[in-house]
């Protein structure tokens, strides 16, 4: 509480006034202004992950306006910020399994067992860190949240899992290093200490403003027990965010509501069966608030599908981009 005090008035004393016009709404139509400088009659869009609730949110103010949008990792707008860490921690609980069983399919994978052994030992290891943080080679202490922050940036694509694998057998013989190291990556920390984005505290600021937050104590511990149940490994990490609200200068602008979109233009909404930030079922959501969408699932692990995912939906998604044309509705790759 005291550190989520400090950061509010340090950033209401940086940013200033413009700190409560961060939020979704305003962002969209800044990016209104945007398509009108460019000459642009119509917004073409791609947009991953928080971009998708950039781009549903801007559907709905400038239906008319809007060209090719694809929505992909989609955010569903209808959900509480509580209902949101739920089911990213069920979701990262998944992938946390998916890459286990992953890893043992490999002879030098250090997790002995099946899967839920594997499990049980990512659990031990982050028990160990939370009873007594470990010093990493260049000195610094690597207490849980920073353990569970380079346990969880790998995740967000399957081409990282092998540094996840050599992470977790370094820490098995307890050197947690290459775990910061990983949680540096995830956090935009240079190797000279300084951090190269300030996404984490943008975040935050937004949040704020799109989200009514629960922050009475006796709520946040009954949903971190709840949070447990639903996600064992990681449920106790998701808890607890209500805190960054507190004290925050300015108040929550917004109530989460299903997105209205009524505009001619179809929007192609993308969902990936093992995303652990965006969960599958927010794509299906969004897909049928807008209407008139299509939605394209790949089944694959990670975050975000577009770029990284197979011929399938990179053709879809391409064809629909240049050419306009519309992948089919519940289109599988």
């Amino acid at each position: 509480m005291a550190d989520n005090k400090a950061i509010a008035a340090q950033c209401a004393a940086k940013t200033g006034p413009v700190l409560g016009h961060v939020d979704t709404v305003s962002a969209a139509k800044d990016l209104d202004i945007l398509r009108a400088v460019v000459n642009d009659p119509k917004l073409n869009y791609l947009g991953y992950s928080y971009g998708t609730f950039l781009g549903s949110t801007y559907a709905s103010l400038f239906p008319d306006n809007v060209g090719r949008m694809v929505l992909d990792g989609a955010l569903d707008p209808s959900i509480s910020n509580e209902e949101l860490t739920s089911g990213q921690a069920v979701a990262f609980e998944k992938a946390i399994r998916a890459y286990v069983a992953s890893c043992q399919q490999e002879s030098s994978c250090p997790l002995s067992g099946n899967v839920d052994s594997g499990v049980q030992q990512i659990r031990d290891l982050i028990t160990a860190v939370q009873n007594t943080p470990w010093q990493a080679k260049d000195g610094r202490l690597v207490n849980a949240t920073m353990f569970v922050s380079g346990l969880i940036t790998p995740l967000y694509n399957d081409q990282s899992w092998p540094a996840l694998t050599q992470a977790l057998e370094a820490a098995l013989n307890g050197d947690a290093s290459l775990m910061l190291r990983l949680a540096d990556l995830g956090a935009d920390r240079g190797a000279d200490g300084k951090y190269t984005s300030n996404s984490t505290f943008a975040f935050g600021a937004i949040n704020c403003l799109d989200y009514p937050m629960v922050s009475d104590t006796a709520a946040m511990r009954a949903e971190q027990q709840r949070l447990m149940q639903a996600s064992p490994t990681l449920g106790y990490f998701f808890a607890y965010g209500g805190t960054n609200c507190v004290d925050w200068p300015y108040k929550n602008l917004r109530t989460p509501a299903p997105v209205e979109y009524t505009g001619e233009a179809p929007i192609v909404v993308v969902g990936t069966t093992g995303d652990p930030a965006t969960p599958v079922e927010w794509a299906a959501s969004l897909r049928k608030q807008l209407g008139n969408a299509s939605l394209l699932t790949w089944q694959g692990e990670g975050h975000t599908a577009y770029g990284r995912a197979n011929s399938c939906l990179e053709d879809a998604v391409d064809k629909y981009l240049v050419d306009g044309t519309v992948p089919a509705d519940n289109t599988v790759c």
